[in-house]
Parts: structure tokens; C-alpha cells; sequence
């Protein structure tokens, strides 16, 4: 069994010792009951029983969040992959923590084994050491009973400790044989390029926002203002206003901290006129720049003119959100021709490349030079990585639409094998989606929003995941949140549209400028929604009808989705049901097997005859084979038996 160390805040003494007790009763060893915190007599036994600890708990509250002394025990278990969080009262953990999953025990008072208690006792006891540990453990008197006393796994923990410090030292002494040190975290600095009040001021805001990424990312850079001058930095951030007239500007660069070469440049221009927007689109974009320059770091075979067209390539990607993906393609390309072993290159050319293809696939007749294109990369990618998680997600856009099951599998795999992947993960919450997996999709996408706190793009799918799943206030707050971050950016503007267009107040969509340079399709669903009058729902069924007719079978799916979720909305059901069950071609049916399981289609959903559509477009097939039946079947106002009434087609 496992030797616990609980970390908690002294007013949260009540419900610590609950969990004490239930963690004692499953047979570990609990160090917990230190009532007073602080001073410096206690400081060194509270680091003792930290190292001797094979799991740290922390229990997350409104009171601990404000504990430094909590946040450091935290830190310490993050750190060193013992942490195992718990949230008490529901509280959402502190940046810096909030990319680990999270055990929700807000609703136990302490009778009987729930299941989040038992995801505890399964997570302390992955992390208990094996019989072989325990065998080898050294012998020593039992320490004494009461707060201060040790676990007899702290002698295995400081050896562990030692030889950590050797290996440390022998690495060292390595790096100045061979002239680089290749397990120190880079240290990147941020400094103004002049000393304007203004650019000092972008400068500071700049290193406030990097620290959010340094805060989910644990241990991969060290950042500091260059002021300090403390040492000489890996990498350095340089940024300028630039700002002259009435216009709002700026120019960034990240210059190598050794020769202090230019590794990439951009001038930023916002159109707002507002210096906070200009600021966080600076931020943003150097954070995703960033995260590109250390993963280039982390390969000791990228000379500077790879890093340059790498972080280039990655700057460009971060601008694109759902635009044309081969502008990236020919240079990340080149980058894996002239480091072929350059796994985060790899990773980005096959999902640029798997978003092309699946573009070109979705919106009329596939095209098979791009899919072509995409297999030899897949291949390539493997023969190099057999284990790179982005050929998984790659390879799905190659199955069949109906292969949902094929497609979770590969996604899943991808998982296991990088689950801290905010792209493995965004993406599985959309095909998840599309499967009626409406709750585990939000997850996903909760998840790899997390991770990647200063993503746009991951802020707004996980709206959009909310807003699906029939979670609107939850998904007004998380746009609220995106329009905090990034005021004026396009993706702010599209998940603003998105929401407002759907599910929240008519009113404000239809003052939007999506709404005045959109079809009048788009005016008319808007006005029915905020006046449903026959009139209003006549005019929009009657275009819908037209329209239908006129692009016919052959304008692809997205104009088929458009209209499921229109007619469905507006309680058209019979026609919807005779349009889908004839439609010419079964593939678009699954094509938009997403928008079945909006919000939108929920009365459309409670009809038996739903489930032929559901059969004719491969889903009824899929949650057959796997097991796994869609949300909406267990709805409480359901009126029929989802299995019952699928075996009845059989």
C-alpha cells in the first residue's frame, strides 16, 4: 500500500480528516494531521514527509487555493508525478494545476465508496510501490505515532534522492565534455526594445501572460525579465510599440539568447484600435511561438535556419484558425526533410495535411492527389516514429464516414499514447460529437483547453462542446472567458456568433456583421427565433425548401446540416424525416452525424422513426458493436427504449 501525504488547508481540518480516514481504511498510510503550518521548525519536516510520500493529495477548496503553503506542496507533487487532486467544494484548482483531472469528492460526506472515492483509492494505488520496492525497503524502528511521525518509505525516497543528485552531477559533468547541457530547462527571457513607456508596458504585459504557460507547463522553461539580468537566457522576447497616428501597433522578436540572432519577427497591427487587444494578440502569438521554440530546443540536431523556418511555419498556423492549412505545409515539410528525427514538425505537417485532405473530402468530390499526399506523409511519419500519435488522428481522415468506430479506436490509441495532447484531445471531443458522445466530448474539449490556456481555438471548441451538449449557461460563461482573453480577435468574434446565432439571444446575432453579409437564410432563422409567428417560420421553411431543390444532391453536406438543424428547430419533422430517409446520398448523412445530437433536434430525437435515419447513416451499427449508446437515449423524457427499439431493425 501506498504512503499518503495530505496536503489541505487548516480550515478544511473537518473534511481532511474524512478522507484521512477512508485512505487509512483502504490500508494506507496517511501523514495529514499537521495542525499548525508555518514557522521554521516545521518547514523541514514537512519537506521530509513530502519526499517520503509516494502519492500527494491535495485537497482543492476555497481556502487552499489561497494557501501558498498548499500551492507549494502542490507544486511539489505536480512536479515530481505524485500529485493526485481532489476538489472538496467543487472549487476549479489554480493555474498551474489545472491540466490534471481532477476527483471530484464535493458531494461526499463520508458514508459509503462512491465513484470518485474509488478513482482515488485506483490513482494512490497506481502509485504505491511494487512488492519488490516494499521487499527492499531497509528495516528501521517504528517512528513514532502522532503528526510528526515519518513513513517508513522516506529512506527509499531520500536514496532515490541521491542517486538523482549523482546522475545529475554525471550529467553535467557531461555537458562540459561535449559542450551542451542537455537536461537544463531553457530560460527564456522578456524584455522592451526601447525604453518607451509604452513598449515597457507591452513588455511587462507580455510576461505576465507567458507565465500562464509556463504555468501548464510544468517544468519546460524558466522565465524571466531580462532586466534582472540574472543570466544568460536560451531565449529572448524583444518587443516594441510601434504605434504612430491614430493607429495601434507593435513589432515582436525572439532573438537567440547565446548569439542573439534573429530567430523570427512579426509587426502586429490591431484593427480596434484598442492597446489591450493589441496586447493580447502579442501574447498569443508568442506564446504559440513559444511553445514551437522549445520544442525546437528539446531537439539537438536543429541548427538556426531549421528553428527559424520551424517557428515560422508555427507563427503562420496559429493565424490560419480554420483557413487554408497548405500555406504551412511546404515548410513544415522542409523541415522534416532537413530533420527528419523531428517529431513536433512531423506532428504539425500530418494534421495540416489531414485538415486539407478532410476539407477537400467534406466539400465535394475527395481529392485524391491531397489523400495521396497524406498516406506517403503517414507512412513516412511512422517509419521514422511508429508511436507518433498525430499519424493516428491523420489516418482517420482516410476511413470511410461511416467507420466511426475505426476512427474512435485509432483516436483512442492516440491518446494512450500522448494523453496530455490538447490536439489528440480537441480532436476526439469533435468526432465524439458526432457519435451523440456529448458529455465525454465536453471533457475532451475541457480537458485541451486546459492544457493549452492560451489557445483561442481550444477556448472556443470547448464552447462550442458545451453549447452542443445543451450546457448554455456554462457555454455564456466560457464565452465571456474567450472574449476576456482575446477582445477582438477572429475566433472571438466567430464563437460569439456561433453561440448568439444557435442558442443565445437572437437579438445580439442579428446586429452581428456575420448576420449582414450572411445569406438571408441566415436573417430568417434569426427573426423566427426571436418571433416565432407562422409568418416568420413560413418564410424560413419555404427558403429552406428552395434551396434544398436547387442544390439538390450535389452542393456536398454542409448545406444538408444547415438545413437538418433549421427544420429540426422549427418542429418540421415529417419533411425532415422523408428528406433524410431519401436523400441520394447516404455518405453526407454521416457526414453531418453531428448535428443530430444538438439541442436543436431534441423533440426530433424522442420519435421512433429518428433511429431509421440513425441506421441509414451507420450509427445505429456503431453503438451496437461498441456498447457505447449515445446521451440522448438516456434522457429522462425519452419515450422509447434506445436498444429495444434498435433491435426491432435488426
Amino acid at each position: 500500500m501506498a504512503g499518503v501525504f495530505l496536503s489541505y488547508d487548516r480550515d478544511d481540518t473537518s473534511r481532511a480528516r474524512l478522507v484521512a480516514a477512508a485512505l487509512e481504511r483502504a490500508g494506507h498510510s496517511v501523514w495529514w494531521d499537521l495542525h499548525v503550518r508555518g514557522g521554521a521548525q516545521f518547514a523541514k519536516v514537512i519537506e521530509e514527509a513530502l519526499k517520503a510520500a509516494d502519492a500527494i493529495i491535495v485537497l482543492w477548496s476555497e481556502n487552499s487555493i489561497e494557501s501558498p503553503w498548499v500551492r507549494d506542496e502542490a507544486a511539489v507533487g505536480r512536479d515530481t508525478a505524485r500529485l493526485v487532486p481532489v476538489t472538496i467544494d467543487g472549487t476549479t484548482p489554480p493555474l498551474g494545476f489545472r491540466q490534471f483531472q481532477t476527483i471530484d469528492l464535493s458531494r461526499w460526506k463520508g458514508r459509503g465508496t462512491p465513484a470518485a472515492l474509488r478513482t482515488l483509492f485506483a490513482d494512490v494505488e497506481a502509485l504505491a510501490p511494487s512488492d519488490d520496492e516494499s521487499a527492499a525497503k531497509t528495516a528501521a524502528p517504528e517512528a513514532p505515532a502522532g503528526p510528526l511521525s515519518r513513513s517508513a518509505t522516506s529512506h527509499r525516497r531520500v536514496a532515490y534522492t541521491l542517486i538523482a543528485a549523482l546522475l545529475f552531477a554525471f550529467a553535467g559533468g557531461l555537458y562540459w565534455l561535449n559542450g551542451r547541457d542537455r537536461l537544463r530547462v531553457p530560460m527564456v527571457a522578456v524584455a522592451a526594445a526601447d525604453n518607451s513607456p509604452v513598449s515597457q508596458s507591452l513588455a511587462r504585459n507580455l510576461l505576465v501572460n507567458l507565465g500562464t504557460l509556463q504555468s501548464a507547463r510544468s517544468g519546460s522553461m524558466t522565465l524571466v525579465n531580462a532586466v534582472d539580468g540574472s543570466s544568460a537566457p536560451d531565449l529572448l522576447f524583444q518587443a516594441a510599440d510601434t504605434s504612430e497616428g491614430g493607429s495601434v501597433s507593435a513589432t515582436l522578436a525572439l532573438l537567440s539568447g547565446t548569439s542573439h540572432g534573429l530567430l523570427w519577427s512579426k509587426d502586429f497591427r490591431q484593427p480596434s484600435g484598442k492597446a489591450s487587444d493589441l496586447k493580447q494578440q502579442v501574447a498569443f502569438t508568442a506564446g504559440r511561438v513559444l511553445d514551437c521554440a522549445l520544442e525546437g530546443l528539446s531537439e539537438h540536431r536543429l541548427d538556426a535556419q531549421i528553428l527559424k523556418t520551424y517557428l515560422n511555419a508555427c507563427a503562420q498556423l496559429s493565424g490560419i484558425a480554420g483557413g487554408d492549412f497548405r500555406l504551412v505545409i511546404p515548410m513544415f515539410r522542409q523541415v522534416t526533410r532537413d530533420a527528419p528525427h523531428f517529431s513536433a514538425a512531423w506532428g504539425k505537417l500530418l494534421l495540416a495535411q489531414a485538415s486539407v485532405s478532410d476539407l477537400l473530402s467534406t466539400n465535394g468530390t475527395p481529392d485524391e492527389q491531397s489523400r495521396s499526399d497524406l498516406r506517403r506523409l503517414i507512412a513516412e511519419a511512422r517509419a521514422i516514429n511508429p508511436g507518433i500519435a498525430e499519424a493516428d488522428l491523420a489516418e482517420t481522415v482516410l476511413l470511410p464516414a461511416t467507420a466511426y468506430q475505426q476512427k474512435l479506436a485509432l483516436i483512442d490509441r492516440a491518446a494512450r499514447r500522448s494523453p496530455d495532447n490538447p490536439d489528440v484531445l480537441s480532436f476526439r471531443a469533435s468526432v465524439l460529437t458526432s457519435v451523440g458522445r456529448m458529455r465525454d466530448a465536453v471533457t475532451d474539449a475541457r480537458r485541451a483547453s486546459e492544457i493549452d490556456q492560451l489557445s483561442p481555438t481550444l477556448g472556443a471548441t470547448y464552447m462550442a462542446a458545451l453549447a452542443y451538449a445543451g450546457l448554455f449557461d456554462s457555454a455564456s460563461d466560457q464565452l465571456a472567458e474567450i472574449e476576456k482573453l482575446w477582445p477582438g480577435t477572429s475566433t472571438a468574434q466567430d464563437a460569439r456568433f456561433l453561440f448568439y446565432f444557435r442558442y443565445g439571444d437572437p437579438k445580439v446575432a442579428l446586429g452581428m456583421e456575420q448576420t449582414q453579409t450572411g445569406t438571408a437564410g441566415v436573417r430568417y432563422l434569426i427573426e423566427a427565433r426571436i418571433d416565432p409567428t407562422p409568418a416568420n417560420v413560413d418564410r424560413l421553411v419555404d427558403f429552406l425548401r428552395a434551396r434544398k431543390d436547387k442544390f439538390g444532391e450535389g452542393a456536398g453536406a454542409g448545406r444538408l446540416a444547415y438545413y437538418t438543424l433549421a427544420m429540426g428547430g422549427f418542429h418540421q419533422h415529417d419533411e425532415l424525416f422523408d428528406t433524410l430517409m431519401h436523400w441520394g446520398k447516404p455518405t453526407d448523412l454521416a457526414l453531418i452525424s453531428g448535428a443530430y445530437f444538438r439541442p436543436e433536434l431534441h423533440e426530433f430525437r424522442k420519435e421512433p422513426g429518428f433511429l431509421l435515419v440513425m441506421d441509414r447513416a451507420g450509427l445505429l451499427d456503431y453503438w451496437r458493436t461498441s456498447g457505447h449508446w449515445p446521451d440522448f437515449c438516456f434522457e429522462a423524457d425519452m419515450p422509447y427504449d434506445c436498444k429495444a427499439e434498435a433491435a426491432k431493425l435488426k
